[in-house]
């Protein structure tokens, strides 16, 4: 009985040996794919980073939010409703307007 124990260790073993090894060659085939993306990308130089739909969508992201930003900081202090209020807000339209 003792060796039928021994031997479903072994076995468990050998099967955890086998996953580590898959998941080793799952892991340097990504990385050997990706790297020859990168190589790739990088050498051919009729590509344009801004084709990347990623770059576009950051940029608009972060111009979103520099605009948001100001707009918020422009009339932060200025009372909602006044002269002021709608004067300062139609400089800040004006102003965005040309970005």
């Amino acid at each position: 009985m003792g060796t039928v124990a021994l031997g479903s260790v072994e076995a468990g073993a050998a099967g955890e040996s086998a996953a580590m090894a898959r998941r080793a060659l799952k892991l340097a085939s990504f990385g050997t794919i990706t790297a020859a993306a990168g190589v790739y990308l990088y050498n051919n130089k009729r590509l344009d980073p801004n084709d990347f739909g990623v770059i576009r969508v950051g940029r608009t992201v972060a111009t979103t939010a520099v605009i948001t930003l100001d707009y918020l900081t422009s009339l932060r202090s200025i009372p909602h409703g006044t002269e002021e209020y709608d004067h300062v807000k139609s400089q800040y339209s004006l102003r965005i307007m040309w970005l």
